[in-house]
């Protein structure tokens, strides 16, 4: 195993990286690039080159050059090397400099920012507290979890309230219960995961694959796999994905691994899988196990349905080239396109489309303006629809705003103000944000700083909590993406408030114990302007003043009591007041105190005071003295006396004003007298304070100072002395006497950053004080005096920079960067200056890396400090040389039919130095070395076709070598050969399964086989069989597989079919021989399902019927039926066709198929359905009733356990009247009445009738009587009245009894309703009341008034009532049984509810009709007649009203709803009850009539005859208007509603014409489109698409309009093209497709040739049609010319392309090319020719074969005095490649090399016999012997034939013997040892005498060691010695040949033998030759007396000179100078 790939065991074989090779023990060897290498110190293997690196250097590989790059330093950086300590960071494959930035995602940012993720893959967030990194996420760490995986792939998750109980597995969470199985959380009581290796094996934890598996497989979980064998398979990781699985993985498929989607049953055979990912190839096969084990179905492939791309990602922009008007914007491919190919991405600009394409780049030109901002988003677009990409906002050019307005500030309240701004006059840009920043200016508090405030959007912002009645300072700061500016500032002041601290330290003075003093000051925080003070005492206010009184002396107080004082302060705010401060008077106290009559100053600190006592009263009395100063104030003293009235009063401060008075004290108290003012003379200054310096510039100091805190007077002076730090020498300033206590001392003396020190001396009359010393540095100025740094190139990718510090710092200086800035040679091409790297100050050098190769740069140094920075002056320096780079590939000429490769390159196109010689060239193949040379051409021959080989080109100098990546190239193809028969693996009746393999020779890549056959149509018999012609049945595509397996199925039965296999590639095809195979019988087809009749009027019979299968495929046997999928017991034979199924269910679905049998097996027919007709249902149950309150009643039912068909209905029927029809199972019946019985019946009905159920009946609860009338009360006679009463209007209830009261008293309580009340007292008036009560409650009627008669009418019967009309009833009556009189009249009362009570009188009549206003309405009517002593009254008699027709229907409500096939053709047609229905509504009709356009009379349709209100009418029309109207129908009649109108909607068009063509073109057609039949709706587009069979039809134009123009046409092809309507989204159909043809246009796309056969003198091509003929073809033209380059010769001529000639024109597809010359170059292309145009193919190229070379012509040979000429170039036909020509003169060779001219130094007069020979790799020719006398200047020609000799041609001629090989050997090692000979004698001389250095010759360097890359010796040699091989004349009489190539470069070098034999014959002489020559005089080498024979001229541009020997010994003699102490020396005696 090497490396990954395995070998088979051979022996001295080792394994080298991935490659198996030979290795040889003998010598130590290195592996390196996949080869061995000898073993040197210093080299190591980098990147597959072997190279020397040396300590402190480091090598890095380049993977995009395949290069790699040797130089100082420790790590690389995209290919070349650089030290991490210098401080230049590496960043997506460049340096930058490091200071303060780092990488983060490919891009460089400031350190400060916060880098989430890495170098390569990460984002930059600001750094915000509380946020932390999540992988690229930047995440609130307080509500985040964080769940890293092994790979450093990070997710963030929200934490819950639960976080304790979760926990990290890989990047998801789990619960903390659960264990860990790579990212996936699993129970181990009944998971184990699956993620151990084998048994031995190791791998990686986050390797091993996550699969879960149950816990009874613990055993063979490995692997990833639950059933893993440790006894067959092992399994382990490796490192990167390699590609040693199937087809799947090379046709572009990802296969996953396996997982198992289902499990179930035996009897199951389909599962549909969800969840899938859109547009994926899935793989399933199928697994069945019994009880020996399991098997695998095939796999079976099936891809999902495209969907809309996912992860649409945002696009970049950037700007362009600092334009303004254009925003460039990049993006890329979704993350998850889930479709083939995207068809569009649309750019949208703030919403609105700018782009349309499959780019990935657009620049947006349109509209572009500065200071704007612009949202983009990418639309993705697939087949299946769009998907868009979050906006990302563009932002053109942002300036920082200008002509900002300071903010305007208004008061709000004592701690509010409101600020608020406009916008800036120039915002340059969008204004992102205001920032506010506050500057509080209050005189109690010291000042603050500046400070952000706040950052808003808005234009106002109320700022509070600020202090009351205090100055604020606000600035607005604008900003823009640009940056910020910032206003004037404006100045606001807060409102005044109440004041804080009043009288927070009260004091006061007892002058006497009735007058007491009180001083105060002024409050803590005034909080505004103090107005007025108010004093108050014991709660009055005894002093009003304002705020300069502070004091109040208070009188006429009594003695010995207590007062509380309080001090109210006031502002324009408000007013504060003060705590009460008690004061006690003292019971007596001294009065009348005078003031000090002696007060005396003694000196600054002492005065002398003297008193007289205060005035007695009466008596004496002892007392106290006290002198007080200033008592009262905050600083008084007082001094005790004692009983003496002096005193002498000491350490007072000088210079102070004093309020003396004197204090006397006795039993009961002291007192104070009046004072006296007096002053303490001046002293000296004392306690000054350092004054406060302050550095404001590089040379200006600004000195201020206060006063000395004890001035002792009045200061007159201020002296200012200023000194250096560190010295003594102090200078006078300044002198002060008045104004402010500053100064600005901007002296010229002031340096920058220099520490001065200043003091201050204050001087008053007294004398003065000396302050401290204040010390402080004046501010940094830019640097000076930078001199140009040093700088020394350390590699050729680094540079060592040093500096010197500058002159003048002028501060400290922070840092040093160090800029380079490429030298161009060119003065045009700028380039700019690039930051290298930046440094701290403490160091002077830098390291720059980063550099390119031989590339001169110049170098400068910044110097930094605060104050700013110094560039110094440009320093030149050139980085050095390196081997050479950018190689590019090869450029391959496909040659012989696969057999041969043209191999063609370019120079590198950076050589990293200075070419000195020519670059040498190897090529290697498969790491074997094919070509080494100096030509930039080979032809790579004997290879085999369509084979790929790896091919490397390596360029080498002196610096190294550098090598192509490797550059994989595949021959041509040729036509396979030897493909295999297939073989028939299985066989049966419809199908054969074919198996092939491959050709045993592709020779090129399979692209299709094809499996052709043939059969004979017929039987196996051969009766009437006939043989078909050969056919393409299947074509397999895919050609990765070894073995290839084909079915071809739906094969006839009993049928012989012969197979062949056809093998394609693109060079032709081969063809296998036939096989035979038959198939057999097989089961019927074409078997019919039965046909299922039903016999009317009977649901359990059915009759069935069948007829025989088309196909029988055998003879038949017997027919079987199924019912239900069950077999019928019994069979029918052959000619029976019918079968009456009987006892079956009615309403039952029952399926039949019948199976029809043969020898060959059974064949099954469709299922037939069927259901027996429906029948009533069985046994109907009552429905269950509940009460649910006094007015409902609950109602449910359930279906019938019968049901016998589809329910169509529940009737519910309530005492006997429909209440409710539907499908419902319940209903909850309403609107009842309380206490009620009530019946009901379900009604179950189906389609084949209905059943009843039995009745049942419920009540309804009790409620609460209501609506008792008043009773009616009859006189009787004149002492008794009959009270009579109804139960109340709505009794809700069985009434439990009645209470009837008289006057309000109970004289009844009984269930009675009537009640006779006798012994009343006549004439009189009664009121009577009644109350009704039930179990709910009780109701009591309204009063009723009777006044009782003399006498009445008595035994007044009830009325007759007859209905006379549908709204009359006629009343008939008799008369009182006993009239007591005469009737003088009748009146007839009714009380019906709902009209007001009517009543008639008449005299005679016993009858009458009344009009009954409510039909179908319940009346009752009564009748009272009357005599004159009184009335009386019958009972009440009732009827009930006729019904009439319903009245005030109101119209349909229709609702539109959705079909089936999503169209709204249904309308729901919702109705209500009549409002009149004047009857029990019956049912209802719904008629409907169609609206046609011109309006037409539509009959009208029946569409509902039923109870419902509601009905759904389906099978309408499309876009049609249709009218409803709604009858509803009782027993008396019907009525109708108004006409209801609305239009269904749109749907699919019907009738779509085909469209026609008014115009077609070769790539456009306009065609007009008819509008549809029948267009069901507005047709809102028309979509022209062509029909593809194959694939989805390809639309090519849509729009609104009749005529539309198709674009993007093929020219001369046919297209189907159809048109699609559309009314809606949904509402499309397609029309048929009519066939047109575009026109011609001009061929295109013609392929090149291909090259059949290449000969020495002609070729064989042949070509193919173009790819786009664009019509018919009419002629094809082959054109030749010769090519540039020709094959390559050791000397490159000039070349120029032949002219074009016609080969060959006609139709036909191949030629044969003759007259062609040999090794030569051609170019051929062809040129198609059409009716409209032509096209020409590429030129190709190809080499014509070798033949031996041919004498043409005889040579030239000319002469003058001193030289031969001689010109050979027209004498020979080379004919292939020219290995050398031999000049012999008399049979001695003279001349080997490539030139065809050659200048000869003439030595001699004799006659030279010259032959000219001509060797090429095909053979050889001569030129006959040409004698020549330089005398005469004849040549003899014709002497001697020349010969031809092939490759293995050996001269005839006998060679001399001194030219033989023995014999220069032999005389060289002579030579050499009289040469040491000579040396030494020569070197012993010169040892006598120690030469001065002045005369020693100069320094020669000693030849470098020669490196393995020298043994090629390159083109830039400039003089070759032609007579140093093998081969040379070393005779005394011969001269040294020597050939000078170029005269640029004076160049000589001496190869050894082994370079010289793999040179070609080319050597050099030693290169210190020539530097010997070049350094030692400068002169020209061809000055020298040495090199004075040079001749110049011949054509091949070569310089030809002889070299004596003993010029030769002298050149060698300067060699001997230089020995091994030469190579250094002191210089002295200058």
């Amino acid at each position: 195993c090497c490396d990954g790939v395995l070998y088979n065991n051979k022996p001295v074989y080792e394994c080298c990286e991935d490659k198996y090779i030979r290795f040889s023990n003998t010598t130590l060897g290195i592996c390196c690039g996949g080869r061995f290498h000898t073993v040197q110190p210093g080299y190591q293997c980098c990147g597959g080159y072997y190279v020397r690196v040396l300590s402190g250097e480091v090598c890095c590989p380049s993977k995009e050059q395949n290069r790699v790059s040797v130089g100082v330093g420790d790590s690389c950086c995209g290919g070349n090397p650089y030290s991490v300590s210098w401080g230049q960071i590496c960043c997506a494959g460049s340096l930058y400099d490091g200071f303060n930035q780092q990488c983060c995602g490919g891009q460089v940012v400031s350190s400060d920012l916060v880098c989430c993720g890495n170098e390569e893959k990460g984002s930059v967030q600001m750094f915000t507290p509380g946020m932390s990194c999540c992988g690229q996420e930047f995440v609130n760490v307080s509500d985040t979890i964080c769940c890293s995986g092994p790979g450093g792939e990070s997710k963030a998750h929200n934490k819950k309230n639960d976080t304790d109980s979760v926990k990290c597995c890989g990047i998801e969470l789990i619960p903390r219960s659960q264990k860990c199985c790579n990212g996936a959380g699993y129970n181990p009581l009944n998971y184990v995961c699956a993620d151990k290796p084998s048994s031995g094996m190791a791998m990686k934890k986050e390797c091993s694959p996550s699969k879960l598996c149950p816990i009874s497989n613990m055993a063979t979980a490995y692997c990833g796999e639950c059933d893993f064998k440790q006894t067959t398979n092992i399994c382990t990781w490796m490192i990167g994905p390699r590609s040693t699985l199937s087809s799947e993985v090379n046709s572009g498929l990802c296969p996953s691994a396996e997982e198992m989607v289902y499990s179930g049953g035996p009897s199951r055979y389909s599962f549909t899988d969800i969840t899938l990912d859109p547009y994926v190839t899935y793989e399933y096969r199928v697994a069945a196990w019994n009880s020996y084990g399991r098997g695998h179905s095939n796999v079976s492939r099936a891809s999902t349905e495209q969907d809309v791309p996912q992860a649409v990602s945002p696009p970049k922009w950037s700007k362009v080239d600092n334009r303004e008007d254009m925003i460039l914007l990049n993006w890329k491919a979704p993350a998850q396109p889930n479709v083939g190919v995207i068809i569009h991405y649309i750019i949208l600009r703030d919403g609105v489309e700018r782009f349309r394409g499959m780019k990935f780049t657009f620049t947006d030109t349109g509209g572009i303006q500065p200071y704007q901002e612009y949202t983009y988003q990418v639309r993705a677009c697939t087949v299946i629809g769009c998907t868009e990409s979050s906006k990302v906002v563009a932002v053109t050019v942002q300036g920082i705003p200008e002509d900002l307005h300071p903010p305007t500030v208004t008061a709000l309240s004592p701690t509010a103000l409101q600020l608020s701004w406009r916008e800036p006059g120039k915002p340059n840009g969008i204004i992102r944000e205001y920032q506010i920043y506050q500057n509080a200016i209050i005189p109690t508090i010291s000042v603050f700083k500046w400070c952000r405030l706040l950052m808003s959007s808005g234009n106002s912002r109320v700022h509070s909590y600020l202090w009351p009645h205090a100055y604020y300072s606000f600035a607005i700061t604008a900003c823009t993406s640009a940056g910020c500016s910032t206003s004037q500032p404006s100045i606001g002041r807060t409102l005044q408030a109440a004041p804080q601290g009043v009288w927070s330290k009260p004091r006061h003075v007892i002058a006497t114990s009735r007058i007491v003093e009180l001083y105060w000051n002024h409050p803590e925080k005034p909080n505004g302007i103090i107005s007025l003070y108010n004093l108050i005492r014991d709660g009055a206010v005894i002093f009003t003043g304002d705020s300069e009184h502070l004091n109040y002396t208070d009188a006429d107080l009594q003695p010995n009591t207590r007062y509380a004082y309080q001090l109210e302060a006031s502002s324009g705010g408000g007013s504060s007041i003060s705590e009460k401060y008690v004061i006690q008077t003292p019971i007596s106290t001294p009065e009348r105190i005078s003031a000090p009559y002696n007060v005396t100053v003694i000196g600054p600190h002492s005065l002398f005071v003297a008193w007289a006592p205060p005035v007695r009263s009466s008596g004496f009395i002892q007392q106290q003295y006290n002198v007080t100063l200033n008592i009262g104030s905050s600083h008084s003293v007082i001094r005790p006396a004692g009983h003496y009235q002096f005193l002498l009063v000491e350490g007072l401060t000088p210079y102070t004003q004093y309020r003396i008075r004197i204090q006397a004290c006795q039993e009961g108290g002291c007192g104070v007298g009046e004072g006296a003012f007096i002053r303490t003379t001046e002293a000296p200054p004392e306690d000054l304070r350092a004054p406060t310096v302050t550095a404001t510039g590089p040379a200006v100091i600004e000195v201020k100072w206060s006063p000395p805190k004890k001035p002792n007077g009045i200061i007159t002076n201020y002296f200012i002395y200023r000194r250096p730090v560190g010295t003594q020498d102090e200078l006078l300033v300044l002198i002060w006497s008045e104004g402010a206590l500053e100064f600005i001392d901007a002296s010229d003396m002031l340096q920058p950053y220099t520490e001065y020190e200043y003091r201050v001396r204050a001087h008053n009359s007294r004398g003065s004080v000396d302050s401290q010393w204040s010390s402080t540095q004046t501010l940094e100025a830019p640097p000076q005096g930078v001199a140009a740094p040093s700088a020394q190139a350390t590699s050729a990718y680094s540079v060592l920079v040093n500096w010197t510090q500058p002159t003048s710092p002028n501060g400290i200086i922070s840092q040093y960067r160090v800029v380079y800035q490429e030298q161009r040679i060119d003065p045009t091409i700028s380039t700019s200056a690039v930051t290298a790297l930046t440094v701290p100050a403490t160091s002077n050098q830098a390291h720059v890396f980063g550099l390119e190769p031989f590339t001169t740069y110049n170098i400068h140094v910044v110097a930094v400090n605060n104050a700013g920075q110094v560039t110094s002056p440009w320093t030149n320096v050139r980085t050095l040389e390196a081997s050479p780079s950018g190689l590019s590939n090869f450029t391959v000429e496909k040659r012989e039919n696969g057999r041969a490769l043209l191999l063609k390159w370019s120079e590198p196109s950076k050589p990293n130095g200075v070419i000195k010689q020519h670059l040498r060239y190897n090529i290697f193949s498969d790491d074997n070395l094919e070509y080494s040379g100096l030509s930039r051409q080979f032809l790579f021959r004997r290879l085999e076709p369509y084979t790929i080989y790896t091919l490397v080109l390596e360029a080498c100098t002196e610096e190294g070598c550098t090598r192509s990546p490797p550059q994989p190239v595949r021959t041509d193809e040729a036509p396979p050969s030897s493909q295999p028969a297939p073989v028939a693996k299985s066989v049966n009746a419809a199908s054969i399964e074919l198996k092939w393999s491959k050709p045993l020779n592709p020779n090129g890549k399979i692209i299709r086989y094809e499996i052709i056959y043939k059969h004979n149509k017929g039987n196996l018999t051969g009766i009437r069989a006939t043989s078909t012609k050969e056919k393409v049945v299947f074509t397999e595509f895919d050609n990765e597989m070894n073995e290839f397996i084909y079915t071809d199925r739906n094969l006839h039965p009993w049928t012989r079919y012969e197979y062949k296999v056809r093998a394609w590639n693109s060079a032709g095809y081969t063809d296998s021989s036939w096989i035979v195979a038959e198939t057999s019988q097989s089961a019927p087809k074409g078997l019919a399902p039965p046909k299922v009749r039903h016999i009317p009027d009977n649901p359990f019979k059915l009759i069935l019927s069948w007829v025989p299968p088309e196909d029988p495929n055998g003879v038949l046997q017997s027919f079987r039926l199924q019912r239900d999928n069950i077999l019928f017991p019994f069979s029918f034979d052959a000619l029976t066709f019918n079968y009456t199924d009987e006892d079956l269910m009615p309403y039952t679905t029952y399926s039949y198929s019948i199976i029809a049998c043969t020898m060959g097996g059974c064949c099954t027919s469709e299922l037939t359905t069927v259901r027996t007709l429906e029948s009533s249902p069985a046994s109907v149950r009552p429905p269950s009733l509940q009460a649910i309150s006094s007015t409902k009643i609950n109602v449910s039912w359930s279906a019938p356990l019968l049901q016998n068909g589809e329910i169509v209905k529940y009737i519910l029927l309530l005492n006997n009247e429909e209440h409710y029809s539907g499908k419902h199972s319940s209903s909850l019946v309403t609107g009842l009445q309380p206490y009620t019985e009530y019946n009901f019946t379900l009604v179950v009905c189906t389609n084949g009738g209905c059943t009843s159920s039995s009745n049942k009946s419920a009540w309804t609860m009790e409620a609460l009587p209501m609506n008792m009338r008043s009773p009616r009360l009859q006189v009787i006679r004149s002492e008794s009245i009959e009270v009579t009463w109804h139960e109340p209007a709505n009794p809700n209830g069985q009434i439990r009894a009645y209470e009837l009261r008289r006057n309000g008293v109970v004289i009844y309580s009984g269930p009675e309703v009537r009640y006779c009340d006798f012994s009343l007292t006549p004439g009189m008036e009664y009121s009577y009341t009644v109350t009704a009560m039930n179990s709910q409650g009780s109701v009591t009627s309204p009063s009723a008034k009777a006044r009782t008669n003399p006498s009445a009418p008595s035994g007044v019967a009830p009325p007759k009532l007859q209905m006379w009309r549908f709204n009359e009833i006629l009343v008939t009556w008799d008369p009182p049984t006993r009239a007591n009189g005469e009737i003088i009249n009748y009146t007839l009362l009714n009380r019906a509810e709902a009209i007001p009570q009517w009543s008639q009188r008449d005299q005679l009549g016993q009858q009458e009709v009344q009009a009954a206003p409510r039909p179908y309405d319940l009346y009752e009517v009564r009748i009272e007649a009357c005599t004159v002593l009184g009335c009386a009254s019958g009972d009440w008699a009732s009827i009930q009203t006729l019904e009439v027709p319903p009245a005030m229907q109101l119209s349909p409500i229709l609702e539109r709803q959705t079909d089936s096939r999503g169209f709204q053709s249904v309308f729901r047609v919702l109705w209500s009850k009549p409002q009149q229905p004047n009857g029990k509504i019956l049912y209802y009709e719904l008629y409907r009539k169609q609206m046609t356009n011109p309006v037409q009379d539509s009959r009208l349709t029946l569409v509902y005859n039923g109870s419902s209100t509601s009905f759904q009418d389906t099978g309408l029309l499309p876009y049609t208007t249709y009218d409803y109207q709604v009858w509803a129908i009782n027993s008396a009649g019907r009525t109708s509603s108004a006409w209801t109108r609305s239009r269904t909607g749109p749907a699919a068009p019907e009738g779509v014409y085909p469209p026609t063509f008014s115009t077609v073109s070769a790539t456009t057609a306009v065609i007009n489109i008819t509008p549809p039949i029948k267009p069901n709706g507005i047709v809102s587009l028309y979509r022209v698409f062509a029909s593809n069979i194959k694939e989805r039809d390809l639309l090519l134009s849509e729009g609104t309009t009749g005529q539309l123009t198709i674009h993007g046409l093929k020219p001369f092809t046919t297209y189907s093209v159809g048109v699609e309507a559309c009314t809606c989204f949904q509402c499309c159909s397609k029309g048929p497709v009519t066939q047109v043809t575009t026109r011609a246009s001009a061929p295109s796309n013609q392929p090149p040739p291909l090259i059949n056969a290449v000969t020495s003198r002609g070729t064989s091509l042949q070509w193919s049609v173009p790819q786009s003929p664009n019509g018919i073809i009419q002629s094809y033209e082959l054109q030749i010319r010769t090519a540039c380059p020709q094959p390559s010769q050791p000397i490159i001529k000039i070349c120029s392309p032949g002219p074009s000639e016609v080969k060959y024109s006609g139709q036909g597809q191949s030629f044969n090319v003759t007259d062609l010359e040999p090794y030569t170059n051609y170019n051929l292309r062809v040129i198609c020719y059409n009716f409209v145009g032509s096209t020409a193919s590429e030129w190709i190229t190809i080499t014509t074969l070798k033949e031996m070379p041919e004498y043409r012509a005889p040579f030239i040979v000319n002469s003058n005095l001193s030289t031969i000429y001689l010109d050979w170039s027209h004498s020979f036909l080379l004919n292939g490649k020219l290995k050398n020509y031999v000049l012999t003169e008399n049979g001695a060779r003279l001349y080997n090399g490539f030139d065809s001219t050659l200048h000869i130094r003439k030595t001699s007069e004799k006659t030279f016999q010259f032959q000219v020979t001509c060797n090429t790799d095909s053979g050889s020719v001569s030129t006959p012997v040409i004698p020549y006398n330089p005398a005469t200047g004849l040549s003899f020609k014709g002497a001697v034939i020349p010969t031809v000799s092939g490759k293995s041609g050996v001269e005839n001629a006998k060679s001399k013997f001194y030219t033989e090989l023995w014999f220069i050997i032999i005389m060289a090692i002579v030579g050499l040892i009289l040469l040491a000979v000579f040396l030494n004698l020569l070197l012993r001389m010169k040892r006598s005498r120690q030469p001065y250095e002045r005369e020693r010759p100069p320094l020669v360097p000693l030849q470098k060691r020669m490196s393995p890359m020298n043994i090629y010796t390159p083109i830039s040699s400039t003089i070759t010695l032609d007579a140093v091989n093998s081969e040379t004349n070393l005779s005394s009489q011969s001269k040294s040949l020597i050939t000078l190539w170029k005269v640029s470069f004076v160049e000589l070098n001496v190869p050894s033998q082994s370079q010289i034999s793999r040179a070609y014959s080319q050597s050099s002489l030693h290169r210190s030759v020539s530097q010997l020559i070049d350094n030692h005089d400068k002169k020209s080498l061809f000055e020298d007396s040495a090199w004075d024979t040079v001749v110049h001229g011949h054509d091949s541009g070569t310089v030809s000179f002889y070299m004596d020997d003993e010029d030769l010994m002298d050149t060698i003699k300067g060699f001997s100078k230089v020995t091994k102490e030469h190579t250094m020396f002191t210089d002295t005696h200058l």
